[in-house]
């Protein structure tokens, strides 16, 4: 979820990408790292950011060029342990909200700059239940379709069984998807028995 604080509409020039990670080990213990990558496409000249300047640009085009101030939050299920969080300009946050646990962090991009925040967590024990693991990606209102690549690294992929979206490729030891958010996303593994 990312939210533009800033008084302006730089987030129509800003593009995103999300690569998000997940390693199940033997013992079915989950870990996940988060990519979002950020590229403020305006082409402003500005050097320096300042979120509080009073004179307002003249027209909508002239507010979508120049500073991005982004205040993003990530929703992961409850119980979801913070491991590292690293490219916002504070450190990860955590908390809790509408039943799920929350990291929370904010950066500004300048114009045609490129950033990209890296978090990693560990899932609780509970996120693979009878030998299924489930995710799902939800869109943010308002926003176009964001490039997702998913890696699902387990022991025995190939023998494992996909419902929902379905993987691009599939090694003895993974599962690869590329797809977008222009909707949710859901996607279940059926994890090959022990």
């Amino acid at each position: 979820m990312d939210a533009n604080v800033g008084y302006n509409k730089v987030s129509a020039r800003v593009e995103q990408s999300v690569d998000y990670r997940v390693e199940i080990d033997p013992s079915r213990r989950v870990r996940a790292t988060l990519s979002i990558r950020y590229h403020n496409r305006s082409t402003s000249a500005t050097t320096v950011c300042d979120k509080w300047k009073v004179r307002y640009e003249p027209n909508y085009e002239a507010l979508t060029q120049g500073c991005y101030w982004d205040y993003v939050r990530i929703y992961v299920p409850a119980g979801t342990e913070l491991q590292a969080g690293r490219g916002g300009d504070e450190p990860m946050k955590v908390s809790s909200e509408l039943g799920r646990t929350v990291f929370a962090t904010s950066l500004v991009l300048r114009p045609g700059e490129q950033r990209e925040l890296h978090i990693e967590y560990l899932l609780p024990d509970d996120a693979v239940r009878d030998g299924r693991y489930s995710l799902t990606l939800q869109k943010q209102a308002g926003t176009d379709n964001i490039p997702v690549r998913i890696c699902i690294d387990m022991p025995r992929a190939s023998k494992a069984s996909y419902e929902g979206l379905q993987p691009d490729e599939v090694t003895p030891d993974g599962a690869i998807y590329q797809t977008d958010l222009l909707v949710d996303r859901h996607l279940v593994v059926r994890l090959p028995g022990q």
